[in-house]
């Protein structure tokens, strides 16, 4: 992540990947203590490939205490000095010219410096000082959603979407909502209209490259799941959860013998999955979270972001389409 350091007050400051600077308080991400200063100073962006600095001001932005021409982009990279409004202002050190990364800053933190903020990479569970678990709610209106948890994890979707989940669900994150812990209040910055940040190491956790394998008892009751791609073998053992994995699997095989197209294979409506089940749908995200915990916190390096889950608004389905199932009560299976 990039960092600019005030050289007088000694604030660390994390750059958005579009960071405003100004004297206006509703329209940047950095106030300015300089009179001289504009409302809606300059901007600090992150093209995909270095940070841009470009000044929108009546007296001046400097860099290393040369005036940059005004509307133009100007190259900057670690080491620079910034000032922003008179060669008096306070000085701004560009530390770190990293790229821009998705981020969650506290709102309750009196000095908010860069060991506060985390930076979310791979997958990320926070569950500091939790007292006990709440659902993932969102806020009506206008106004950025606000997400109620306890213990979540955050993680990135192949699209490059952050997703935040817990036993309730999951809900896709947009920079400005807010995410409420008992470890505190906290916003989620993203990383905008940045393609070329989305991590390259996701490629190997598309579906069509992975492949599940279930051994299932004669009376259904035991069911052991082992995940296979090119780097090996996982076996992730006998758990209760899946079971309906075996179940939503069956679906997606069902479908593929019937030759639906791939795209429309294996949804399944969440009533209906309720109802065939005898699953409430809070039991159903539970299993659900259970299996994405076991993927996180065991030892598979990039299987931690491997979504075998997929959802749509009212309906979810196994995301993996290579499947196989041995053993198991004919008379139990799904009818190709």
């Amino acid at each position: 992540m990039a960092t600019l350091f005030n050289t007088k007050n000694n604030d660390l400051i994390v750059l958005r990947s579009q960071h405003v600077f100004g004297r206006h308080a509703g329209s940047c991400h950095t106030l300015l203590d300089c009179p001289e200063a504009s409302r809606m100073h300059a901007t600090v962006a992150w093209n995909g490939a270095r940070w841009l600095l470009q000044d929108n001001s009546s007296n001046g932005t400097f860099i290393n205490g040369v005036t940059i021409k005004p509307s133009i982009k100007h190259h900057i990279t670690a080491g620079d000095q910034l000032q922003f409004g008179s060669m008096n202002a306070d000085v701004w050190q560009f530390q770190d010219d990293n790229p821009p990364t998705a981020l969650l800053v506290p709102l309750n933190a009196d000095d908010k410096n860069t060991a506060q903020v985390i930076e979310l990479s791979g997958v990320l569970t926070l569950a500091e000082n939790c007292t006990g678990l709440t659902s993932i709610s969102v806020q009506e209106g206008p106004e950025a959603s606000l997400h109620d948890v306890a213990e979540a994890s955050f993680y990135q979707a192949e699209d490059g979407r952050w997703l935040c989940e817990n036993l309730s669900g999951v809900v896709e994150l947009n920079t400005g909502d807010k995410i409420k812990t008992s470890a505190g209040l906290w916003l989620f910055i993203g990383v905008d209209d940045v393609e070329s940040t989305i991590p390259v190491h996701q490629e190997v956790n598309k579906s069509h490259e992975v492949q599940a394998s279930f051994v299932v008892s004669k009376n259904e009751e035991h069911v052991t799941l082992t995940i296979s791609d090119g780097n090996g073998s996982y076996d992730l053992g006998e758990r209760t959860h899946h079971e309906l994995m075996l179940y939503l699997a069956r679906k997606r095989l069902s479908d593929k013998k019937a030759r639906v197209v791939g795209s429309e294979q294996g949804w399944v409506d969440k009533e209906l999955l309720s109802q065939q089940t005898g699953l409430d749908e809070k039991h159903i995200n539970i299993l659900i979270y259970r299996l994405r915990q076991q993927l996180i916190h065991a030892d598979y390096g990039h299987l931690k972001l491997l979504q075998v889950v997929e959802r749509r608004r009212g309906a979810l389905r196994f995301a993996l389409g290579e499947v196989s199932i041995k053993g198991g009560n004919d008379l139990l299976k799904l009818k190709a």
